[in-house]
């Protein structure tokens, strides 16, 4: 059904469609089994006019194993089938120009085989959710929130304007990680405000500035129109996120 689609829209602009099949390889999101139709699927993409085969999009989100070692077994075995399949093609003389594989805690396991595409997402930034499960990616924190305290509750407790607008609301607290503040105990969030109780002295008083790493990354950057960069504490650039820009289509 949705191969027929895109070669309509294909023929409709005369401009070949280069396919990717993404393959379900246990994530139970989006694709197909490697051993469920895929074959056949990529046979018909290759006698379509319209469209042609670009590769595969192997992606395994669902592997979230903390040990390496672990990690690494059962990124191997979800992969065999997509190995077979690849096998199976090319002894009908069907190459696989592209095969792109794995996500961030998977990647340096794809790493090891030369022919495999990379797309890790999370490196690039870094969180503290992906930094506390997965030890042995030694990766730099390179996003940081700015937070600055706006009240102090009962004389004890901070409220920072850190609400689920400022940070992604997807992870459990805390989902934010303060310097200065490692220690504390959320209270609650609402959208504007995060109310924290300090379990031990920090020196730090209304207005105070707080940075912070966030516990997922990647749709905290959505929530922000400019990123700043910083070098050596002077900021000498800023960014445009153009994930922010969303629109509407009906």
């Amino acid at each position: 059904e949705i191969l027929g689609k895109l070669t309509l829209a294909a023929e409709k602009y005369s401009i070949p469609a280069d396919l990717y099949v993404d393959i379900d390889n246990g994530m139970h999101r989006t694709g197909i089994g490697a051993a469920d139709g895929a074959f056949e699927l990529i046979r018909k993409i290759r006698s379509t006019p319209a469209v042609r085969f670009a590769g595969l999009h192997v992606y395994d989100g669902h592997i979230h194993e903390p040990d390496p070692i672990l990690r690494e077994k059962e990124c191997r075995r979800d992969f065999k089938p997509v190995e077979r399949l690849i096998r199976k093609l090319k002894e009908l003389g069907i190459e696989v120009p592209h095969l792109v594989a794995g996500g961030t805690p998977t990647f340096p396991i794809h790493a090891q085989f030369q022919e495999r595409e990379l797309s890790p997402g999370t490196p690039l930034l870094w969180d503290m959710g992906y930094s506390s499960s997965f030890a042995d990616l030694k990766f730099q924190h390179a996003a940081v929130l700015l937070s600055r305290i706006v009240s102090r509750p009962q004389g004890v407790n901070f409220t920072l304007d850190m609400g689920y607008k400022a940070v992604s609301a997807d992870k459990p607290h805390p989902r934010v990680s303060f310097f200065g503040i490692e220690s504390c105990t959320v209270l609650n969030q609402s959208e504007e405000h995060l109310v924290i109780h300090p379990t031990e002295e920090t020196g730090l008083a209304v207005g105070d500035a707080v940075y912070g790493i966030p516990a997922h990354i990647c749709p905290t950057v959505a929530l922000y129109d400019e990123a700043f960069i910083v070098n050596h504490n002077i900021i000498i650039d800023k960014w445009k996120i153009t994930a922010r820009k969303r629109k509407l289509t009906i």
